[in-house]
């Protein structure tokens, strides 16, 4: 696998990421989700966080906050696809507490995480400025420099959007006051402009975040020699040696695809799957790009995850329209409701068996990266040497086959499993819980089998560079 230095390595996708970030989440409706900024982020910070540990530590919050955002945008369309639809159904204190509860669990990790995470990725930016001469970055104003101001000021934004998207949904907690008479005036009745107010607060406070961004994403380009100076050192402490970033590009590529799996998990609540097919199709599909050179045929796959992706939406676009016009039990007793039922549940066995399918590429692309890229060497240049390492290589690859088959035919058994489940949700509603079972097997076999490929690797990538040295 071929590595290079991006071009200013890769910092100039600081502007895309602050797009995406700046803007206030009111009511848990994030209208440019905060995932795409923060793996725009992570993207932006990759390669110059193999030169400042402190970059690196913020970096590692950047990912973590990354897959928390992760979940609260699958939360928000789960929240906002089906509570919606069967508002007259629910209590009408459900959605407010919904969304007050996940407001302040993400202002929670935001202010965890963020605070620090900014800090420790602006002050890395300053040191690496001190260290190589970045002289625009060094100006400074009122005592600090531009990082440093960056920094500190990223601390006020994530504190006070985060107060700020919670806030008004407290009023919520006034209401239960107010119906048992122990309080004198429903504020929930206002929510709506104090989510207004709130929201213009915090878009004003993020315009200005967005700005400094701006600002100092563009010092950094105008920055050559300091560009330049970061080039060669990462040219020269880190391309010379391609084995450690060969085992980081495997580590992103194999959690790329253990995120996937886990999104093909067969989990129903109240008829509808929450967690969408198409996730995971998009999730094996970067993370199988991810391999680059070692995953070569991959043809295959790819046109498996369309398929994948295309029957998904479809799925998801029936039952939201099912959903929203009858209720599940309907189709005993409507013509109509029945043709649409058997369409939804004819569509979630199909995805089903066009999970299996991706998997099973999945899994012969894993099995040709074993065979061809993983062996056992002996050091020495006789024949009985070179005798003693093929042996050993081809029980290390049995036992890979071994795995790998094992890991298939779980995924065979959650699929058939999820199969039946999606015919007979209505006849067998407990049929759920054992193929979320199968499904939770075949994902902890994978996940196995891809930690045991990546520890043998690392062992193997160690003894290439002893027996170089």
């Amino acid at each position: 696998m071929h590595f290079k230095s991006k071009k200013y390595l890769g910092l100039y996708a600081l502007i895309p990421a602050a797009v995406f970030l700046f803007h206030p989440v009111v009511a848990f409706l994030d209208v440019l989700p905060d995932c795409i900024g923060y793996a725009l982020l992570y993207f932006a910070m990759r390669q110059v966080a193999d030169l400042n540990g402190r970059i690196a530590d913020g970096l590692r919050r950047v990912r973590i906050m990354l897959c928390i955002s992760l979940g609260a945008l699958a939360v928000e369309l789960y929240s906002y696809g089906f509570f919606s639809g069967n508002a007259s159904e629910m209590n009408i204190y459900e959605m407010p507490v919904l969304i007050l509860l996940c407001s302040f669990v993400m202002a929670f990790f935001q202010c965890y995480y963020m605070v620090v995470g900014y800090r420790e990725l602006f002050l890395g930016l300053n040191e690496l400025a001190e260290y190589h001469g970045g002289s625009e970055l060094l100006h400074e104003k009122q005592g600090r420099t531009v990082c440093e101001q960056m920094a500190s000021y990223s601390g006020v934004f994530v504190v006070l959007s985060s107060v700020l998207s919670t806030l008004p949904e407290c009023a919520v907690l006034i209401s239960f006051e107010y119906e048992v008479e122990n309080a004198k005036f429903d504020w929930y009745a206002y929510i709506e402009l104090f989510r207004t107010v709130a929201g213009v607060i915090s878009l004003v406070f993020g315009l200005v975040w967005l700005v400094r961004m701006i600002r100092l994403t563009c010092a950094i380009l105008r920055d050559k020699p300091w560009i330049e100076s970061l080039t060669a050192m990462y040219t020269e402490e880190l391309l010379v040696n391609p084995n450690r970033l060969t085992l980081r590009r495997f580590r992103l590529a194999f959690v790329l695809l253990i995120v996937g799996a886990v999104f093909s998990a067969h989990l129903r609540m109240d008829y509808v799957l929450i967690l969408p097919g198409v996730v995971c199709a998009v999730f094996v599909f970067l993370g199988v790009l991810a391999l680059g050179d070692y995953a070569q045929d991959r043809k295959p796959l790819f046109c498996s995850c369309a398929v994948l992706s295309v029957v998904s939406v479809g799925q998801m676009i029936v039952s939201a329209v099912y959903l929203k016009n009858y209720v599940p039990e309907a189709s005993a007793f409507y013509p109509e409701a029945y043709r649409q039922f058997l369409l939804l549940r004819i569509l979630e066995a199909v995805e089903s068996a066009a999970t299996l399918a991706v998997f099973w590429c999945l899994l012969r692309l894993i099995l040709q990266l074993i065979t061809e890229h993983t062996a056992i060497r002996y050091d020495g240049v006789s024949k009985e040497s070179r005798l003693v390492s093929e042996r050993a290589t081809e029980r290390l690859h049995k036992g890979f086959w071994i795995r790998t088959y094992l890991t298939f035919a779980s995924f065979c058994a959650a699929a058939a499993a999820n199969a039946v489940e999606s015919v007979l949700q209505l006849q067998v509603p407990w049929l759920w819980w054992p193929a979320l079972i199968l499904s939770a097997v075949a994902v902890g076999f994978l996940v196995s089998l891809l930690f045991r490929v990546l520890e043998h690797l690392q062992l193997q990538f160690s003894s290439e560079r002893t027996y170089k040295h």
